[in-house]
C-alpha cells in the first residue's frame, strides 16, 4: 500500500515540476520578446484586440499607400499643366498680336502660324503623359493613350473635344460634359459611406479622376468658337497661313482671329482655374497623411498595450515562476528523500 501512495505522489509531483518548468520557460520567452500570449486561447481577449488593432493597422496602411500614390500623381499632373500654362502663355504674348496688327508680313505671319501648331502639338504631348505607367489625364481609362490628332481635328478618348462625333463612326455623337465630369474614387480612409442610392458619399472618398478635357476645353461658344485650347490654336494658324499671302490681314480675318484670342484666354483661365484645383487636392491629401500617420501612432501605441506586456511585468513574472519551479525541485527533493526511507523500512 505504501509503494502505490509514493508511486502516485511521484507522477503528482513530476507533472507538478513539469508544468512548473513549462510556465517558467513560457514567462522567460515573453521576458525576451514581452508578448502577451503565444495562442489565441492564452488570452482571448487581448488576442482579439490584437486582431482587430492589427485590421486597423493594415488598413491604415493600405490609406498611406493610396495617399502617397495619389500625391505622386496630382504633383506630377501640377506641374505638367504649369508647362501647359506656360506654353499657352508664351503663345498668347506680342508675336500672336503682332501678326493681326499689320506690322508683321506674309513671311513672318507663316513662321507664327508653325509656331502656334508645334505649341498646339506639344500641349497634346504634355496631356498624354503617364505616371506609373498609367494616363494621369485620361480620366476613368489611363490604359489608352487620351489625346490624338486626326489631321487638324484633335479627339479625346475617340470623341472630337468640338463636336462630340465619334471618330469610329462620325454618325454618332458622345456627351462632352460626361466625359469632362468622370469620377474615379479611391479610399483614403475618410469612412467611405454609401448614400440612400447607393451611390457613393462623395465626401467620404477621394475623387482621382484628371479629364484632359475638363483642362483643355470642349464644345463651341455660342459664336461657333471651339473652347479648347488646342482647337482654337489650330483656328488661329489656319486664318495666318489663309492670310499669308496678302500684306494685311483682312477685316474679316482680323475679326477672326479676335474672337478666337478672346476664347483662347477664356479657356485658359479655366485651365488655371483646374490648376489651382490640384493644388487644393495636394493641400488636403498633405493634411490626410499627416492624419494618418497620428492614427497609425496611435493604433501601434494600442497594439503595444493588448498585446504586449511591459518589461516590468515580463521580468517580474518571469522571476515570480522561476522560484515557484525552484522551490518545486526543494520540495520534491524533501519527497524523494522521504519515499527512499519509507521503501527501505
Amino acid at each position: 500500500m505504501i509503494r502505490i501512495t509514493n508511486h502516485m505522489m511521484m507522477n503528482n509531483y513530476t507533472k507538478g515540476v513539469s508544468d512548473a518548468f513549462a510556465s517558467a520557460n513560457k514567462a522567460m520567452e515573453h521576458a525576451i520578446d514581452y508578448r502577451r500570449f503565444d495562442e489565441p486561447s492564452d488570452d482571448p481577449l487581448a488576442a482579439s484586440q490584437t486582431f482587430d488593432v492589427h485590421w486597423m493597422l493594415s488598413l491604415n496602411d493600405n490609406y498611406s499607400t493610396n495617399v502617397s500614390n495619389l500625391t505622386g500623381i496630382m504633383t506630377t499632373a501640377d506641374k505638367l499643366l504649369q508647362n501647359v500654362d506656360t506654353l499657352l502663355t508664351n503663345a498668347d504674348t506680342g508675336n500672336v498680336l503682332q501678326s493681326i496688327n499689320g506690322t508683321m508680313n506674309s513671311d513672318n505671319r507663316k513662321i507664327v502660324a508653325n509656331q502656334l501648331i508645334n505649341t498646339r502639338n506639344e500641349i497634346v504631348s504634355q496631356m498624354n503623359s503617364q505616371y506609373a505607367g498609367g494616363y494621369m489625364f485620361g480620366g476613368s481609362n489611363d490604359t489608352d493613350t487620351p489625346f490624338k490628332m486626326v489631321g487638324d481635328q484633335l479627339y479625346y478618348r475617340g470623341v472630337n473635344v468640338d463636336t462630340g462625333k465619334l471618330k469610329d463612326d462620325p454618325s454618332k455623337t458622345f456627351d462632352l460634359d460626361k466625359l469632362a465630369n468622370e469620377t474615379t474614387y479611391v479610399d483614403i480612409g475618410l469612412g467611405m459611406k454609401y448614400n440612400d442610392d447607393d451611390t457613393i458619399d462623395q465626401q467620404s472618398v477621394f475623387n482621382s479622376s484628371m479629364p484632359g478635357i475638363a483642362y483643355l476645353g470642349y464644345g463651341t461658344d455660342s459664336n461657333g468658337n471651339p473652347k479648347n485650347v488646342c482647337s482654337l490654336l489650330t483656328k488661329i494658324s489656319d486664318t495666318l497661313n489663309s492670310a499669308s499671302d496678302n500684306e494685311k490681314l483682312s477685316t474679316a480675318d482680323l475679326d477672326k482671329i479676335t474672337n478666337y484670342i478672346n476664347t483662347f484666354r477664356e479657356s485658359h483661365e479655366k485651365l488655371r482655374g483646374g490648376q489651382s484645383a490640384i493644388g487644393q487636392k495636394l493641400q488636403f491629401l498633405d493634411s490626410t497623411s499627416h492624419y494618418i500617420s497620428q492614427v497609425n501612432l496611435n493604433l501601434k501605441e494600442k497594439d503595444n498595450k493588448v498585446e504586449y506586456l511591459s518589461p516590468y511585468d515580463a521580468i517580474g513574472t518571469f522571476y515570480s515562476q522561476k522560484y515557484c519551479y525552484e522551490a518545486s525541485l526543494k520540495v520534491g527533493a524533501q519527497i524523494l528523500q522521504q519515499s527512499l526511507m519509507d521503501y527501505l523500512k
